[in-house]
């Protein structure tokens, strides 16, 4: 199983590399966003959109894990 590989043109390698890549740096910024939106929220509202945003960026990153496996 570890040595399982990408059945990708090796000419092209670089193009998936590229955009998984830039995936990962659009993954990330969205962690940064919608962390920063929740340390500004209202307090009246701030356990439920921490929650949301908790669940949220789990199911991002678990179809980030899906897609890269």
């Amino acid at each position: 199983m570890a040595d399982k590989k990408l059945l990708i043109d090796p000419e092209y390698e670089w193009i998936f590399r590229t955009c998984a890549n830039a995936f990962n740096v659009y993954i990330t910024m969205m962690h940064f966003t919608f962390y920063d939106n929740t340390l500004t929220l209202r307090p009246e509202n701030s356990e439920i959109s921490l929650l949301s945003y908790t669940l949220f960026m789990t199911a991002l990153d678990l179809l980030a894990y899906c897609i890269y496996q």
